[in-house]
């Protein structure tokens, strides 16, 4: 019996281990959504001082190394008194309109520190998927109750 599960049914992508606490924008590396009809990317927030502003988009290009456009709506957070530090922000991009999608970050007004980037391809057309390079082991286990 085949079980449906997140591992074989989806890819996970590390894009980023971290950037210092800062008022820059950060532009991931680009995923190639061939055989993907979407993508989640997580960042996780460490220290965040209060009244930083965040903001993600997702931007898409027919080639990886062409010019990317906005797909899809923004993400705007404003942190009040520090209340995002250790937590995420999601930003779920299904159909882009290419094959090669990033994320840009945009941290203004006080400082923002980004544990990791991570994009989670999902909406797989060919199963079992393989494991990224960025990802060290991997193992589907069942509970036997």
């Amino acid at each position: 019996m085949s079980l449906a599960n997140m591992l074989t049914d989806t890819k996970e992508v590390v894009l980023s281990s971290g950037a210092a606490a800062a008022e820059t924008t950060i532009t991931s590396a680009a995923v190639n959504m061939t055989g993907y009809d979407a993508v989640k990317f997580t960042v996780v927030l460490g220290t965040v001082t209060a009244g930083a502003v965040m903001g993600l988009q997702a931007e898409d290009c027919a080639t990886i190394g062409g010019a990317y456009a906005n797909c899809g709506a923004p993400l705007s957070v404003t942190d009040v008194g520090g209340a995002t530090t250790g937590q995420s922000l999601l930003l779920d991009v299904v159909w882009p309109g290419q094959q090669f999608v990033k994320l840009v970050m945009t941290r203004g007004t006080a400082n923002a520190q980004v544990a990791s980037i991570v994009a989670q391809l999902y909406r797989a057309k060919n199963k079992p998927t393989t494991p990224d390079a960025s990802c060290a082991g991997s193992l589907l286990t069942e509970a036997t109750g």
